[in-house]
């Protein structure tokens, strides 16, 4: 009786162990995740081209695209990592309003119509199957863009992203850092 309840209690003990572990490292995953679907929104291409205006709304609205592609791609089987990628895009939202001068009683006011608005455009993006559909929610989507270009980013962007393993696609950022590090960048 008494091995058993020993057994039972340390079971217990690795099992939490092991949650706090995955729950940790689909932060950091989620993190890097977030990370590098900023630089893709971010390719000077797109904005010098003029696929998308180079402005506040064009640059949300290219990341919100580049965010859809990842969840789309990982959420199935990664929903931690999806779920902590987004939190990380809360937080950067909610930094970058308070950064651009948004008062503090309003930035929660704002950060929920910009999430309604990201939001809104992954259910289009969900519904859309062909082209001409992608097209014209692109078009809708993003105002001032080259709805054609755009979408050829997206299937090229699709294709490269589709057979890649989620550790794939992180690892290429390099090096993933300590978990202390991941622990003071998100919590600051």
């Amino acid at each position: 009786m008494i091995k058993s309840v020993s057994l039972f209690f340390r079971n217990c003990c690795l099992h939490r162990r092991l949650r706090r572990h995955r729950i940790r490292l689909s932060r950091l995953y989620g993190f890097k995740l977030y990370e590098i679907a900023v630089v893709d929104s971010r390719c000077a291409r797109l904005f010098v081209s003029g696929y998308v205006p180079d402005t506040v709304d064009g640059r949300l609205d290219l990341l919100t695209l580049h965010l859809y592609l990842y969840t789309g791609r990982f959420a199935p089987r990664f929903d931690l990592v999806i779920r902590s990628m987004m939190e990380f895009f809360v937080r950067d939202l909610d930094r970058s309003l308070r950064e651009m001068g948004t008062g503090d009683l309003s930035v929660g006011k704002k950060v929920r119509n910009i999430l309604m608005r990201v939001y809104g455009a992954f259910d289009a993006y969900r519904l859309s199957n062909s082209p001409s559909d992608w097209h014209n929610v692109l078009s809708r989507n993003i105002p001032n863009c080259d709805s054609v270009a755009l979408n050829e980013h997206r299937i090229q962007f699709s294709s490269k992203l589709s057979g890649k393993a989620l550790y794939e696609v992180v690892g290429r950022c390099g090096r993933l850092p300590s978990s202390s590090s991941m622990r003071i960048k998100a919590l600051d």
